[in-house]
Order: structure tokens, then sequence, then C-alpha cells
């Protein structure tokens, strides 16, 4: 029975164990097998901003002509975006531009070259931001992550104090995880978070020749004001010189979940705290911090 005579639904189930070398020679083949291998090419969507462009592994010769057009084409298939550069490059016009076809895009994530053998990550609403690009480009780009409704896990790397300077909103953002952040003067000051239900904040540092002295969150680094009443989960590590005391009453009552790993914090006066609904405690390396827990009721 010849392959094309074969019902629709049956070749969509067929490309869908295809790997992207096999869905691109699938693509160019006719017509029929174009659009059937589309949906799956294009719903995982890998950009490299090199000379040739590289879009799931097929070199362009541009990415404004050939590359642009390919995915305005199929970009109702898109549910997931990443895209790879190097270290603080800026991201082009045109790919800003496209962003706004993506209305099913799900998840997105920046990484940096050297990751770029990395397997695709899962469309699962998670947005992975590591290695960001310049700080102008990355402002633009947070700027328009914060309109996407489906928008519920962020995680970024390498993030600069200077991060969250525009005055946005993640409104629908639950998740958000900050890694690596790096040793420059200024201060993390977070956008509004309003359904934010876990925080994680990882200050280490992985540069071989970064003494471990300044491989964590410094004093004054972190500003805490009001509190975050939807919390549910808080963890912070590899980091020394903060305020523990004044964290615990910026938590809120729904905290759930508590982990410290590698720190140290300051010595300071501690106010009875209640957290109702808190159910586990990890200290990791941070044994002097079991003594920040005498004062706090715990159910």
């Amino acid at each position: 029975m010849p392959l094309l005579s074969l019902p629709t639904e049956i070749l969509l189930l067929v490309t869908q164990k295809l790997d992207h070398l096999e869905l691109w020679s699938a693509y160019d083949t006719c017509r029929t097998l174009r659009l059937v291998s589309a949906p799956s090419l294009f719903r995982n969507v890998n950009i490299v901003f090199d000379d040739p462009p590289i879009l799931n592994f097929r070199l362009f010769r541009s990415f404004d002509g050939s590359l642009i057009g390919t995915l305005k084409q199929w970009a109702v298939h898109v549910r997931a975006v990443e895209i790879w550069g190097g270290d603080e490059e800026s991201l082009q016009t045109e790919f800003f531009d496209l962003l706004p076809l993506f209305d099913r895009l799900e998840a997105f994530r920046h990484a940096f070259m050297a990751d770029y053998q990395n397997n695709f990550m899962q469309a699962n609403r998670d947005y992975s931001i590591g290695y960001p690009p310049d700080f102008e480009s990355f402002q633009q780009l947070l700027a328009q992550l914060a309109t996407v409704p489906s928008m519920t896990t962020l995680s970024v790397e390498f993030m600069s104090p200077r991060t969250w300077m525009l005055p946005m909103s993640f409104k629908h953002l639950r998740n958000l995880q900050l890694s690596c952040i790096e040793h420059e003067p200024g201060l993390c000051v977070l956008p509004d978070l309003p359904s934010l239900v876990t925080l994680a904040l990882n200050f280490s540092c992985f540069c071989p020749d970064c003494p471990r002295g300044v491989s964590g969150a410094q004093k004054g680094s972190i500003i805490c004001c009001g509190q975050a009443r939807q919390l549910r989960r808080f963890e912070v590590s590899f980091s020394s010189g903060l305020g523990w005391a004044t964290l615990l009453q910026s938590l809120g009552s729904k905290l759930e979940a508590i982990e410290i790993s590698s720190c140290e914090f300051t010595e300071e006066p501690l106010v009875p705290v209640e957290y109702p609904s808190l159910r586990s405690v990890r200290i990791l390396d941070s044994t002097s911090n079991i003594l920040l827990f005498c004062e706090a009721e715990l159910p």
C-alpha cells in the first residue's frame, strides 16, 4: 500500500515518531508530507542566532528572509520556542516581530550557545532564560513575555541585579527561579507578581576563578517590602549576610516549605512568626541557622 494513500490521521501519527532530520526529509518530499510533517516539525522551534542561522538543526540563508517566512507560515503549530546565542548578544528585531504570531506558545527558553547540544525542552508552560542577551534586548524580551497569559513559570540564570528595570507585571506567573545571580553593585528588585506561589533563589557562581567568599548574595542585595501572601515554597542557597528574620516576616502565612542550603545569615533580634500551613523545613550545610526557627510557631 503506497504511503501517500494512507489516511491523514495515520500519517500524522507516523510523523510524531520522527526526529528533526527525518521530519525535514518528509517536509521536502511533497506537498502532502509537508502538511502532515509540519505540526511535529514546528511544535518545538529551536533557533540558533548564528551566521548562517539555524532552525531545528537546518541551516538557512538568512534570518529575516527564508527562516522568518518559514516560521510565519507554520506559526499556528508552535508551542515551544528555544533561542540560542552567545553571552550578551542582541536579539534581532525581526524576532520580536515574530513572537506575537505564536499565539499558542506555552514554553520559552533562551540559552547560552555552549549548551546547544542539550535536548529540546518539553512544552510544559515553563519559561527558562539561561545567560540573557544584552540588557536592552532582555528588557524587551521580558516585557513581551509578561503579556503571555499562559506563562506560569520563569527561570532566569546569570541574572544581573538590574534585570527588572521596566514597570512590568507578570500577572499569571506562579513559579519564579533566579539562579547564578551575577555579583555586581545594585539591588535585585522583583516585578509585580500577584499570583506567585513558589520562589527559588540561587546565588551560586560557577566561574572557576571566582572565590567562594563572593559566590553568594551579600548584605543589602535583597530588600523585602510587604508580604508574599500567596507564597507556598521558598528556597535560598549560597548566600551570606542576609537578614533572615526580616525574610521570615515577609513570606506570608500560606508558606508550606522552606529550604536553606549553604547559607549564613546575620544575627538579629527575632520576631515570633506563625506558619500554620508549614509542612517541610530543609536546612543543608547551614547548621547555624537551625536556631532561627526556635521562635517560629510550627504546626
